[in-house]
């Protein structure tokens, strides 16, 4: 009989530092599913790329032709119906593809990194919730580095998401960034002996 794998899903707020999670649970060899870097990959797709680019229009393109990512995102910000669009036409696929990697996953766990898991009501899609926090400031200043942005920008984009004073009742576990990395690398090594724990 195959056991069914403990999944594991990470969250936050963008900014929150949900990545460096990640990457300390894959440092303990325990396979990672970043849904991001799923949606990143189908949107090259040509014949994704083409849908998406047919119910935008060429707005959306660079010069050389791929997706010009920031301006999608502040066309989705500024137009929740269009958000909406995109959202149920990626996350089928997204969702197919995650499926896919979680059955190939050789760890006795697996981390699905997704970022909207609240917002979209996906919490069906994983068996645990491992929340991430940050002081909102922190989340900005983050935010404004990556993605080339202002703060307004950022501030708005945090404002389509659901704050952790409402996220931290619905997560199992919830990691506070908001310390030394030490302390952030020790929480993810004891929540990494408990799912080791109840995957078995």
């Amino acid at each position: 009989m195959v056991m069914k794998k403990l999944r594991v899903g990470v969250t936050g707020n963008v900014g929150s530092g949900k990545t460096i999670v990640a990457h300390e649970f894959a440092k303990k060899n325990i396979d990672v599913i970043d849904t991001d870097n799923i949606a990143r990959m189908l949107t090259e797709r040509h014949d994704i790329k083409k849908t998406i680019v047919t119910y935008f229009s060429n707005i959306i393109l660079l010069p050389n032709q791929s997706l010009d990512r920031r301006k999608l995102l502040q066309i989705i910000i500024d137009y929740p119906e269009k958000k909406k669009w995109l959202e149920d036409y990626l996350h089928p696929l997204i969702f197919e593809q995650m499926n896919q990697r979680v059955e190939k996953a050789k760890s006795p766990y697996v981390i699905i990194a997704m970022p909207l898991l609240f917002e979209g009501g996906y919490r069906s899609h994983v068996d645990r919730v491992c929340l991430v926090t940050a002081d909102d400031a922190l989340k900005i200043e983050r935010i404004c580095q990556r993605d080339g942005v202002t703060p307004e920008f950022a501030k708005r984009l945090l404002k389509t998401q659901i704050p952790p004073e409402k996220s931290i009742p619905l997560a199992d576990d919830v990691i506070a960034n908001t310390d030394t990395l030490d302390a952030l690398y020790e929480k993810v090594d004891q929540l990494h002996h408990l799912y080791l724990r109840l995957a078995f």
